[in-house]
């Protein structure tokens, strides 16, 4: 090569360099086997949730109160049985998932949780977002499934059904790899008239009232076999209904609740695999199976708490989950005070009688709750010391209540 100058020289020199480099990586770019292979997969919109493959649906998020042995063949576990207290790790790939009923006091719980649990890794919020990261001590994934840490992945108020068919192909995107996990399903009950009524005002007010359809349910890759549902006020204004009408309307999905969150829809939507779908010809025999099947969810969840015993219910989560609250709910009666100020209306004893006629699946199922609650803290204070002390303590229905607390700051 022929320089004009040494300086023209090096400079040709380098430039004939970084031509090379520069080939070179586009060459070896090309080839799978000269480069790492890394795998980003970014989060679906939530009204995308429905069309997952077949597969996908087919790999239910069962709860990790349903686990016994491991799957070897398909990384899932089968066999039913409780899980205990000893059995939650947060440092493992164990995930807390929150089934959040509408307006029965999760919200409230759901704060406490990111907020307010003695964490080696705290969770995580950005100023003016929604979102928070609660990830595990030394790595990158999630150990609690909720709106406020992936938002509503799994639609809005995703239920038991839902959840099951769709939390485990969140996790796989989120984490960008399929990973073997176990579900610890928590959930929170509120009483049936108080909850319902509280539905009723923000439906009213039309405040993100999230229900005026029943969520589809389906059947591994394919929708439910049934009839589209008839809507309640279709194209009337909110404030223009009564609530004898909101009552009244045997399609409202406020009816029942909390039944219909927690059951398994699998065993009345008329899936193709469920034999006894074609056996349930009344009204009367498929709210038998809704109830009994939300029965049996709850009784198998790891936790679930009543908003009119927090204290109780925060007892009970610290030592199922091993996790510690740094404080306990400060009271706010003067909060619910200034609320009843601000025109909180007293059910009338007809509108209580109506209220709860409407809703006796949902009546049944919160005094199996109540039972079911009280008859774990007395085992487990029988055997924990610590938690004998807070048995002295237990909670009247004039203390705090998560779902009054999430009521206050929703009507400011």
């Amino acid at each position: 090569m022929h320089c004009f100058t040494p300086t023209v020289c090096r400079s040709a020199l380098v430039c004939a360099a970084f031509v090379t480099a520069f080939v070179f990586i586009l060459i070896s770019s090309g080839n799978p086997s000269s480069r790492r292979s890394y795998h980003w997969v970014r989060l679906k919109p939530s009204n995308d949730w429905q069309n997952a493959k077949g597969h996908q649906l087919a790999h239910a998020s069962r709860p990790a109160s349903y686990h016994a042995s491991n799957d070897t063949e398909n990384g899932h576990q089968s066999e039913l049985e409780p899980a205990t207290v000893e059995d939650f790790d947060i440092s493992g790939s164990d995930v807390i998932v929150l089934l959040q009923i509408q307006n029965a006091g999760a919200n409230f719980l759901e704060r406490r949780l990111i907020e307010d649990l003695v964490l080696q890794r705290p969770c995580a919020c950005r100023r003016g977002r929604k979102i928070c990261h609660c990830y595990r001590p030394h790595k990158r994934s999630s150990w609690l499934f909720s709106r406020y840490t992936l938002g509503w992945k799994c639609g809005v108020h995703p239920d038991w059904t839902e959840l099951n068919s769709c939390v485990d192909r969140v996790l796989d995107e989120d984490e960008g790899v399929p990973t073997k996990r176990r579900y610890f399903y928590i959930t929170v009950l509120r009483d049936p008239v108080a909850r319902f009524r509280n539905e009723w005002r923000r439906f009213h007010q039309n405040r993100g009232w999230h229900g005026s359809r029943p969520h589809p349910h389906f059947c591994l890759d394919q929708p439910v076999s049934v009839p589209a549902p008839s809507v309640c006020f279709e194209g009337r204004r909110p404030e223009n209904i009564t609530f004898v009408e909101f009552v009244s309307c045997s399609a409202n999905p406020a009816l029942n609740r909390h039944t219909h969150m927690l059951a398994d829809h699998g065993l009345i939507d008329g899936c193709p695999q469920n034999d006894s779908v074609g056996l349930l010809h009344t009204k009367e025999d498929r709210d038998l199976v809704l109830l009994t099947s939300a029965k049996k969810n709850l009784e198998h969840m790891a936790f679930f708490g009543l908003a009119e015993f927090p204290r109780l219910s925060e007892s009970l989560f610290e030592a199922t989950f091993k996790l510690k609250f740094r404080r306990r709910a400060r009271p706010r009666k003067f909060l619910r005070g200034r609320m009843m100020g601000r025109g909180r209306v007293v059910p009338s004893p007809g509108e209580v009688e109506q209220v709860t006629a409407a809703n006796s699946l949902d009546i049944e199922l919160y005094n199996y709750a109540k039972e079911l609650l009280f008859t774990r803290f007395h085992k487990l204070s029988d055997s924990d010391p610590a938690v004998e002390k807070e048995s002295n303590n237990v909670d009247s229905e004039d203390d705090e209540n998560w779902a009054e607390e999430e009521d206050f700051f929703d009507n400011i």
